[in-house]
């Protein structure tokens, strides 16, 4: 496939990973967008046996515990509906009755729970935080693709990211058919694991060819991403067909299961091997670029990895819901990462070039929305106030977002220098001092030799030479005489040059 049709087809896939992420979003509601349809069953479950979910806790005055449920009770999931097993392992639809048969002392009690919606001061804030990454994630891919769809490398990194950011967009479902949760756990076990693939073929980008331990481990690596795929797919079919039990894989938020997740952890766990590898056997500009490049993928894979243990080994829903956010808010390190590594050190050569004035627009729509967040969040707390207090606490908002947009954007300014041109300033300083220092260079050979050492260092070249008009090349040559005139750099390829 040409280099245009990758660049299409990628820049294609995240517009419809951010459409799906949109849709689940306003579809779920989450409190944010519309009424939410997203509901709390405000209890927490872990897998116990084959088909058996244990209730370990309640959240005081949520909906398990106003249906009369009680922590020590049991779930026998085969007694319940295909669509309420699916909200067990998930998240239900708020304000739908749903009917549950309990196992309590050994005898079954029936209780209809009214799984209520989730607040947005309550919970799930950090659920903005993973639209945000998730999306952030995509355009970072997406120019990639842009910029560079010829580079087999940049390809891997921008799908590897693609895959990762569907796999994380499709839990946001939540309704009443079977089929589209099937679907959901379908595309979450394959693209997270298609993720992971991505991921080690990424690594074998660097310092080619690869020995003999490198190609093991990749090999390894895949073969377990791959198996793990195959785990998601049968734990899905036990799960429908009740062939078997697959809580423990199934369960987004709980049940960290022994098999069922063994072979994932081993392809993370092999990834970061890979990745090491990488960076030992790379060199130069190349050790740099893989140490950026690959430092946010094992620390993103890593944490998430972690935090999930964290999730499941957790027996108090108030200690589940922060190990919830922990995840979600961890996913922010791949984008925050490899942007930094794009724009700040230039060291995934894509070419990137940061627009002040575009930076200064991000943020000052950053601050409105902040702005405009805690003057909705005050009024939904002072609604029973009156209007006069309403109305001065808005101009006290809108004061403070006037006189607060002068000094952000001065704090902008020095921020993009620091982080984004860092580089580009300690470059320029470094051959601004051998400028200086080469008028005191008595020796021809050393000073050749410095400036090409100099120029290759601190101007992302990978080769660099100094031609001499009428002895290394002829001075009429077309690359001489327009470097000559224009005083510009100039594209080789396009000349009929010696050089």
């Amino acid at each position: 496939m040409t280099a245009q049709r990758w660049r299409m087809a990628i820049v294609l896939a995240c517009a419809a990973v951010a459409l799906i992420l949109i849709a689940s979003a306003a579809g779920g509601g989450f409190g944010y967008l519309g009424l939410s349809r997203v509901g709390l069953w405000g209890m927490q479950t872990i897998p116990e046996k084959p088909f058996v979910l244990a209730i370990t806790s309640l959240d005081p005055g949520r909906a398990a515990e106003k249906a009369g449920i009680l922590p020590g009770d049991r779930i026998d999931v085969r007694m319940q509906t295909q669509i309420v097993r699916l909200w067990l392992l998930d998240e239900p639809v708020a304000g739908k009755s749903v009917p549950l048969t309990i196992l309590r002392d050994g005898r079954q009690v029936s209780v209809t729970v009214m799984p209520l919606p989730i607040s947005v001061i309550y919970r799930r804030q950090d659920i903005v935080v993973v639209w945000v990454a998730v999306l952030w994630m995509l355009a970072f891919a997406a120019l990639l693709a842009w910029r560079r769809p010829e580079s087999y490398e940049v390809r891997l990194l921008a799908l590897a990211l693609v895959c990762l950011a569907l796999a994380l967009s499709v839990p946001n479902y939540v309704g009443s058919s079977p089929a589209l949760y099937e679907a959901v756990f379908l595309a979450v076990a394959t693209f997270k694991g298609l993720a992971v693939i991505l991921w080690v073929s990424y690594c074998g980008c660097f310092a080619r060819p690869l020995n003999r331990q490198r190609r093991i481990v990749q090999f390894l690596g895949i073969a377990a991403a791959g198996a793990s795929i195959a785990v998601g797919i049968a734990a899905v079919i036990g799960e429908s067909t009740l062939w078997f039990s697959a809580e423990g894989y199934l369960e987004l938020y709980a049940g960290r299961s022994e098999i069922w997740y063994l072979a994932y952890d081993v392809a993370v766990v092999l990834a970061i091997v890979a990745s090491v590898l990488a960076v030992g056997a790379s060199r130069g500009e190349e050790r740099q670029r893989a140490v950026w490049a690959m430092v946010p993928l094992v620390l993103l894979f890593a944490s998430m990895s972690i935090t999930t243990y964290m999730v499941g080994s957790q027996t108090s829903y108030g200690a589940l819901m922060f190990w919830i956010a922990a995840r979600n808010v961890s996913i922010f390190i791949a984008p925050i990462g490899l942007t930094y590594a794009a724009l700040g050190r230039r060291l995934l050569d894509v070419g990137f070039v940061v627009n002040r004035a575009l930076i200064f627009g991000i943020v000052s729509a950053i601050v409105v929305c902040v702005f405009l967040i805690v003057e909705w969040g005050a009024n939904e707390m002072l609604v029973n106030a009156s209007r006069t207090a309403g109305t001065i606490f808005s101009m006290a908002v809108a004061l403070a977002l006037g006189l607060s947009m002068r000094p952000i954007h001065r704090w902008t300014d020095r921020f993009v220098d620091e982080v984004f041109f860092r580089k580009r300033h300690e470059d320029e300083a470094a051959l601004r001092r051998f400028a200086h220092e080469a008028a005191y260079i008595t020796d021809r050979a050393t000073l050749v030799d410095r400036a090409v050492e100099v120029v290759r260092e601190h101007a992302n070249a990978s080769t660099a030479s100094i031609v001499v008009p009428g002895v290394d090349v002829d001075e009429n040559d077309r690359a001489i005489v327009a470097l000559r005139t224009w005083h510009k750099p100039v594209d080789l390829d396009t000349l009929d040059t010696t050089l």
